[in-house]
């Protein structure tokens, strides 16, 4: 809801709002599915290539100097993405091995964002929206790769403990989503103080 208070100028917060629309779509659809019992996991296999190219494309406009890094990192998540298309069941397994290779990349991405922007700020990093998007990716991201490697281990041994780090990954999921919502809150505020 705090995005769709911002006024359309288009940049970052064009592309922030790619990503909510991607995240929401697919947690619905998702919801819904999971819901009347049917597999989900199709769903989530097909919006998370999207979120990790809006979300590269986000990076690549920030630091058009690692351009080629960005670029080398969407080319071996597309190889695994692809693999996992066409040598896994997309249909009834989640695509770990591409969700976690991708989350190891945007996490190293978005934490070279943080770095540069904790090195280029003046001022309080708290009024800097960008931080709070960039803490919220590098945030949930970073906890992905170890929670669902995690979690696929012991789904077999201990469905308790796999339960667990599946909620730990949810409470994870929520902050990132209130820190990009608070992302935009702060440039709304930052809008207004120049009117």
């Amino acid at each position: 809801m705090a995005w769709l208070r911002l006024p359309s100028n288009g940049g970052f917060f064009e592309n922030v709002g790619v990503v909510l629309v991607i995240i929401a779509l697919a947690e619905i659809i998702g919801g819904v599915l999971s819901m009347m019992h049917i597999t989900n996991n199709v769903v989530y296999n097909l919006s998370w290539p999207m979120e990790f190219a809006v979300l590269m494309r986000i990076a690549l406009g920030q630091m058009k100097e690692h351009g080629r890094m960005i670029l080398v990192f969407s080319a071996m998540f597309a190889c695994a993405w692809l693999s996992e298309l066409f040598f896994g069941n997309i249909l009834e397994r989640l695509a770990t091995i591409s969700v976690m290779t991708g989350a190891v990349m945007v996490t190293v991405v978005y934490a070279l964002l943080l770095w540069r922007l904790v090195n280029d700020w003046e001022g309080s990093l708290r009024r800097a929206p960008q931080f709070w998007f960039y803490l919220g990716v590098a945030l949930y991201f970073s906890a992905c790769t170890p929670l669902l490697g995690s979690m696929n281990y012991f789904a077999a041994l201990d469905r308790s403990l796999a339960s667990k780090l599946y909620w730990l990954l949810q409470a994870v999921c929520v902050i990132h989503y209130w820190m990009i919502g608070k992302a935009c809150l702060v440039e709304r505020s930052a809008l207004i103080a120049q009117r």
